[in-house]
């Protein structure tokens, strides 16, 4: 395409509608094919003119020689749409160095593949103020919002596929699962990623996945899903076999109106080490609508191990068209080491199924709770804990856990 085989560096256009030229770019598969061939020898800005897209999607950013943390190559969309019907509409192989900055990254009418993949041991990519939307009617597995994953079709699928994701100010519509980060097992491969004031939306069953997770911070992110269809069982935020998270002031709400087991924050075989632990700080869960069983905070299956819980806010109304369970805080295994300190948590409504603030199914001697707000306040089933058996009192409580001695 170009006569000179000079590696890139400096400002590039791109524009459909002029020629191509040393200058501009017409396709974004001309300036990957060119990327990946002569490389770079400094910083590359490729700038999409105002106003001249769609672009064809389905292209794949692969190596391209020379990048680095000061050779980078961003690529400033402005509002710009890339579409496609074919899967995946954006994907990253072994690519590293890379920014997409405010594109429209958008599936074709019933799409039902994903909008953006990354796999192969990428790195350092960035993503900011971007909108993927991958469609609200599908139920298809395969569809996925973003996903760092072993393959393009399965959004959970193991494998040494991403580390150093930067993904902020962006929007993720649709899909069956709206964002994941998957690694290898024992924790490898997975790592250094900064997620930040991003809303995940109108997803079908799981809003973010997080798996074999090590050193993520994940903070001041919208989840909901208030339009999208009727499910059994839906996940606000899901943890699996990760460590040193750092949860923060994320909002989790809206959920949709009909009966299903909804579990906000979802925690499973999760191990963390002293000094290396995993903070759930700030966060807000309300307005989660289901008529069916509800767990604010939830944890399951062999062992959660170093977990600090601090500040959130659990409110939930119970419609009087419930008879189901909710727990505000679910422990469901012996926890080692886990702190829950300075939480609120708000029971309402007029639901006739026993209600929780915080169950612990198996007494713990290092698991610590106090100077929370505990309000379970509901026309019946009423508990203010559960450690061994039913607590219905804060006095009941701190008898038989000895937690809580400065709570409300």
């Amino acid at each position: 395409v170009r006569t000179t085989t000079t590696p890139f560096a400096g400002s590039y256009t791109i524009n459909k509608n002029l020629p191509l030229s040393s200058t501009n770019y017409t396709d974004f598969n001309e300036i990957i094919t060119e990327l990946s061939c002569v490389g770079v020898s400094g910083p590359v800005t490729f700038t999409v003119d105002t106003n001249s897209g769609p672009y064809a999607g389905n292209f794949t950013f692969t190596n391209i020689p020379g990048a680095s943390d000061t050779n980078t190559i961003t690529f400033l969309g402005n509002g710009n749409t890339i579409s496609s019907n074919l899967s995946p509409i954006v994907s990253f192989n072994n690519a590293s160095y890379i920014t997409l900055d405010s594109f429209n990254i958008i599936g074709g009418s019933g799409f039902a593949g994903t909008g953006v993949y990354v796999t192969g041991g990428s790195h350092h990519l960035t993503f900011d103020q971007n909108v993927i939307n991958v469609g609200t009617t599908s139920t298809a597995t395969t569809n996925i919002g973003f996903a760092a994953s072993g393959s393009s079709t399965g959004a959970t699928a193991v494998g040494n596929n991403a580390q150093y994701i930067t993904f902020t100010n962006n929007q993720v519509i649709g899909g069956y699962y709206s964002f994941t980060l998957i690694g290898s097992a024992s924790y490898l491969n997975n790592h250094g990623h900064y997620i930040a004031n991003n809303t995940f939306k109108d997803f079908y069953i799981y809003g973010v996945y997080l798996s074999n997770a090590d050193t993520v911070t994940f903070i001041n992110n919208d989840i909901n899903r208030a339009t999208r269809g009727t499910v059994t069982t839906l996940y606000g935020i899901y943890l699996a076999t990760s460590r040193n998270l750092k949860i923060q002031k994320n909002k989790l709400h809206d959920f949709g109106v009909a009966s299903y087991t909804a579990y906000p924050i979802y925690i499973t075989n999760c191990v963390n080490s002293v000094g290396y632990e995993t903070e759930v700080s700030n966060n807000t869960i309300y307005n989660v609508g289901t008529t069916g069983i509800m767990y604010g905070i939830y944890s399951l299956t062999t062992a959660i191990t170093g977990f600090n819980f601090y500040h959130n806010t659990i409110q939930h109304d119970v419609p009087v068209s419930s008879a189901s369970a909710i727990r505000g805080a679910f422990f469901s295994v012996a926890v080692t080491n886990v702190n829950f300190r300075n939480n609120i948590i708000n029971i309402t409504g007029s639901g006739t199924g026993v209600k929780t603030g915080i169950y612990i199914t198996t007494a713990s001697t290092s698991f610590s709770s106090n100077n929370n707000v505990i309000r379970v306040a509901t026309s019946a089933n009423n508990n203010v804990g559960f450690w061994g058996a039913a607590n219905a009192t804060l006095a009941n409580w701190q008898t038989a856990s000895g937690q809580d001695g400065a709570s409300t």
